[in-house]
């Protein structure tokens, strides 16, 4: 028996369909290029600008992703600043509003955009009636 022409080209077609399929999770984030692989931890209690990675000459401080727990009423933001003393810093990411037991984790370990900017330091901004908590921050320097 011989199967016609066009069922072959069908099977095929069919073939290249099904076996091109990848899960989602599988593919890289589109723009990425690295993972971060550095870590830094601030504990905070006061309402302050805290550095939390020491600016580097002609080093970029790049963020991955950034993971905030509060135990009380806080507010907080990621800085970037010209100073290791967080000395008038410009906000890089949006305030995070924290109640008491809140938390935000870091699912993403891909480079996203979050920068501290060339020769600055990364600083965390805490703020609210009952200030108590801890950030971390997945970095890279580049």
């Amino acid at each position: 028996m011989r199967i016609p022409k066009s069922w072959a080209f069908l099977a095929l077609i069919l073939l290249i369909a099904l076996g091109s399929h990848r899960a989602p999770y599988a593919q890289p984030l589109p723009g990425s290029g690295f993972i971060c692989g550095m870590t830094a931890h601030s504990h905070f209690t006061t309402a302050a600008d805290t550095v939390i990675v020491n600016l580097t000459s002609k080093q970029n401080i790049v963020v991955c992703d950034y993971e905030v727990s509060t135990a009380g009423t806080t507010d907080i933001y990621l800085e970037s600043s010209a100073a290791n003393t967080c000395t008038s810093p410009t906000a890089i990411t949006q305030i995070w509003h924290g109640t008491a037991t809140s938390n935000k984790t870091a699912p993403n370990a891909f480079y996203r955009g979050i920068n501290a900017g060339t020769s600055n330091a990364l600083c965390v901004n805490s703020s609210g009636s009952s200030v108590a908590g801890d950030v971390t921050v997945y970095y890279d320097q580049r």
